[in-house]
Parts: structure tokens; C-alpha cells; sequence
């Protein structure tokens, strides 16, 4: 007996015919306990027909539609290695026009949140994998036998040293503050055995998310805040931006508040966010910030409530 329900929020596909979710299902295993397990669907956004299972892993979750709508690219988890320990989700892409999903990532500590570019010919993505963690990662590949001296000298300790107020979250157990999420591009493959080499775009001790692409394709926002403990300041957002083609990231706009959801325009000259407002006004010289509309929201602080924003885009 099986029981599902969406899991995700839907995404909207190729020519808005088709929509996207990622659904979460309980099993039940004979007389053990249910097993959770997560798919992507499809569905008409006429609502009349009936969704369609695109896949069968154990985990997949965070579906994108390309932009001709030929492929969808998602992430993939549930398996384990060898001493039973899950491995870290990757990327998978799935052809519409048949075939299995083909992972297309391999980074040691996975990969989430893929976000296409405009043209569809490279996908750019989060990861907290380092150079040194794919060195390592090498290494045990070409040990040469269980137990191999080198592999043995390259066990990492679980000794914990807490050098920070904040070290534990409660979805993540203990915070690894050599590890932060960074911005990755890979060039799509064009055939299912090809597994491309992502590059890293960014690097440092700071976190980075929310990932959107310019319509050009030149350039990907993103949002951050370089604060070493961001804990003890009040609340604020940077907006960065790095060119594809690597470089070092510039700063476009330092917002006073916690913000989420980035979108780019149509017109290429706004960027939209959700907040929960503390203050308002940004330096004139660098960004407009005006507010747009309310939100009904459930904030725990109902003197800030939860907005939608717009900021000016100048190159």
C-alpha cells in the first residue's frame, strides 16, 4: 500500500503546457516500517489528465525543466556506499524523449539546486565539495587494495572543535566550517555515457544560494552574506553577480533584511525578492529598493511583515 503527496512546489514547463513536482511517497515494506521515497511527476496544467511518474529513484527531488523543454534535470539521493553510509545527492538528467535518467554529476559531497542557462547548454548548481575533498576522493579510487596505507592515512577524524557560538543545526547535525556552498557550471552532455567536469565559479568561507541567470546568459546573481558570524549583526543580504566564464564575483546590492525567492524580470531590469522588512532604503548610488505588495504570511514577527520587493538592475 502506498500513500504520496506533493512534496515540492510544482514548476511550470516548456510553452507553460506541462508542470513539474516532486512527490513524496510512503511505502510499506511487508511487516517492516513504511520507506519514504521522492519522484518527479508530470502533469498537464490543464488539471484534466492524470499525472505521470517520470522516475523511479529513491530519492529525486528538485525538478527544472530545459528551456526547450527536451529535459529535465534533478537531484538524486538515496544511495549508499560501501559501509552502508548514504552517499550525497547528485544530479540526474532525464530525456523526454525516452531512456533512463543518467547521473551527470560525481562531486563528493553532491550537488543541489541546478538552475539552467538561457540557452540550455550549461546547468549551474551548488555544491560544499572542495579541490582538496576530489583529491581525496581520487586517492581511495586508485588504492589498489582494501587497507591500502595511503587511503588509511586520509581518514578524516570525528573529533569536533567548537570555535563558534553556533555548531549545531537541527536538520544537519554539527556545521562543518570548512566546508561552504559554492556556485558550479557544467557543460550539458550531449549523450548519456558522458559525465562533463564542473567547474567551480566561486570559492571562500562563505555560504551562496539562490542561483539566477542574466537572459543573456553572461552572468549569474546569487545571494550571500560575508559576515564571519553573521549571528551577532542584525539582519542583511548581499546580492552578488560572477560572470560565467569565471572572474571574481562583484557585489550588486547589500539589502537590510533576510530575503529569499530571487527572480530576475522579463526586461532583465528588476529583481524581485521576498523579506520580512526591518528597515528600508538602500544607497541611492547603487540599487532602488521600493516595496511592491504585501504577502499574508505567518511571520512570528507581525511588526515585520513579509514583502515583496523589487530592486533596479544597472550593469
Amino acid at each position: 500500500m502506498a500513500r504520496s503527496e506533493i512534496l515540492s512546489a510544482p514548476t511550470v514547463g516548456f510553452q507553460s503546457q506541462m508542470f513539474l513536482d516532486s512527490r513524496l511517497t510512503s511505502r510499506a515494506a511487508g511487516s517492516g516500517p513504511a520507506r519514504l521515497e521522492t519522484s518527479i511527476w508530470i502533469a498537464a496544467t490543464k488539471g484534466k489528465e492524470t499525472p505521470i511518474r517520470m522516475t523511479n529513484g529513491k530519492h529525486d527531488a528538485q525538478p527544472r525543466w530545459s528551456p526547450d523543454g527536451q529535459h529535465i534535470v534533478f537531484v538524486r539521493g538515496g544511495d549508499k556506499d560501501e559501509s552502508g553510509k548514504a552517499k550525497p545527492g547528485q544530479l540526474a538528467m532525464l530525456s523526454l524523449s525516452g531512456g533512463e535518467a543518467s547521473t551527470i554529476t560525481d562531486l563528493p559531497k553532491g550537488a543541489s539546486n541546478p538552475v539552467w542557462s538561457p540557452d540550455g547548454k550549461r546547468i549551474a548548481f551548488v555544491s560544499s565539495t572542495t579541490q582538496e575533498d576530489i583529491q581525496k576522493a581520487q586517492h581511495k579510487k586508485n588504492a589498489t587494495k582494501p587497507g591500502d596505507a595511503q587511503a588509511e592515512s586520509e581518514h578524516e577524524s570525528d573529533v569536533h572543535v567548537i570555535g563558534r557560538a553556533v555548531y549545531r543545526s537541527n536538520d544537519e547535525g554539527y556545521l562543518d566550517p570548512k566546508h561552504h556552498a559554492h556556485i558550479w557550471l557544467l557543460e550539458v552532455p550531449t549523450t548519456s555515457e558522458e559525465l562533463p567536469k564542473p567547474v567551480q565559479l566561486t570559492n571562500g568561507n562563505f555560504d551562496e544560494g539562490q542561483l539566477v541567470w542574466s537572459h543573456d546568459g553572461s552572468r549569474i546573481y546569487f545571494l550571500t552574506r560575508r559576515i564571519d558570524e553573521p549571528y551577532y549583526e542584525l539582519p542583511s543580504t548581499d546580492i552578488y553577480r560572477v560572470p560565467f566564464a569565471g572572474g571574481n564575483p562583484e557585489k550588486f546590492a547589500t539589502i537590510p533584511m533576510d530575503i529569499g525567492d530571487l527572480v530576475l524580470s522579463p526586461d532583465g531590469r528588476q529583481l524581485s525578492f521576498h523579506g520580512s522588512v526591518a528597515h528600508s532604503g538602500l544607497d541611492p548610488e547603487t540599487a532602488r529598493l521600493r516595496s511592491a505588495e504585501e504577502v499574508p504570511t505567518h511571520s512570528q514577527h507581525p511588526r515585520r511583515p513579509a514583502r515583496c520587493l523589487r530592486l533596479g538592475v544597472r550593469s
